[in-house]
């Protein structure tokens, strides 16, 4: 199986209508949407967000995961995965070239019309029904830890071992395309930790809270889970670095039926489930595994 991955990126007009930007490719002289292969120790994703400034210039903020597409390619099975991603208001000079030569914006509604491929066209149709100006919050469980049977101190001065500090930088990287403004966390050291590469690299503090311990959780469930649904009420992407089983618990108390994944828990370190609101209505919830590190 080729794994692939890929975006509709889109954006508002003047007169605050989503348009959606197409690329035509000379080489099959077709028009799509930007997309390329996964490369090595790359999730999706990363994949995604690479290949869309690669081929438009533009950097993007991912919002909901949209779904895939399977189709043959040289005799075997090529993957995409789709995301939401809304392009940034500034972006590199296009330049055309033997991958890409023109990039057009067109309504969701006109792109049917130009799109070469049936499955794209479903793709269109899926997001024409779906919600994509969203707001983004990650709820992260820490990289990895020195063993507890390891550490005779306080458990929540417990450090990353040195997986957990290259799951830490490697999450620099897979947590880009959200775009994050604003990082949360347990006082665990763990926590800070995880979080501690990529709020340097984008310049911003973490903001630490008790609420988001585990010994706080065992004490009071409620006092933890508030407290995230606090945070999902803020208008900034945020990543919330937690712990198993507050995570999971605040996941099963915030969604509905209607979105319900096949499981909540356990979550190995460095995982995170991803939601998407609406009007501070829950209406996308992805699963993002921790990035693999050599």
């Amino acid at each position: 199986m080729i794994r692939a991955a890929g975006a509709i990126l889109w954006r508002k007009s003047s007169s605050q209508e989503i348009q959606v930007a197409l690329i035509h490719r000379p080489k099959y002289d077709d028009w799509t949407f930007p997309k390329g292969t996964v490369d090595t120790l790359e999730t999706p994703i990363m994949a995604a967000f690479r290949e869309v400034k690669e081929e438009t210039g533009y950097e993007a903020k991912f919002g909901r995961y949209l779904g895939e597409v399977v189709y043959k390619e040289d005799g075997k099975n090529k993957q995409v995965k789709y995301w939401a991603a809304q392009a940034s208001s500034t972006r590199e000079k296009f330049v055309p070239n033997d991958e890409v030569d023109v990039i057009q914006w067109v309504t969701p509604k006109e792109a049917k019309n130009f799109l070469s491929y049936a499955d794209d066209r479903e793709l269109i149709k899926l997001f024409r029904g779906t919600h994509v100006d969203t707001n983004t919050y990650v709820l992260l469980r820490h990289a990895t830890a020195v063993g507890r049977g390891d550490w005779e101190r306080p458990d929540t001065d417990r450090p990353l071992n040195e997986l957990g500090k290259a799951q830490a930088t490697a999450l620099t990287k897979a947590l880009q395309p959200f775009g994050i403004k604003k990082f949360v966390s347990s006082t665990a050291h763990r926590c800070i930790s995880t979080l501690e590469p990529i709020a340097r690299e984008t310049g911003t503090a973490i903001e630490l809270n008790e609420k988001l311990c585990a010994d706080r959780f065992e004490i009071n469930e409620n006092y933890s889970i508030d407290f995230i649904k606090e945070l999902l009420s803020s208008n900034d992407p945020t990543v919330i670095c937690s712990h198993n089983p507050i995570i999971p618990h605040a996941i099963a108390s915030l969604i509905s039926s209607r979105y319900t994944p096949e499981e909540f828990a356990p979550l190995l370190p460095g995982d995170a489930w991803v939601l998407h609101t609406f009007m501070e209505e829950i209406v996308g919830l992805d699963f993002l595994r921790c990035p693999q590190v050599n």
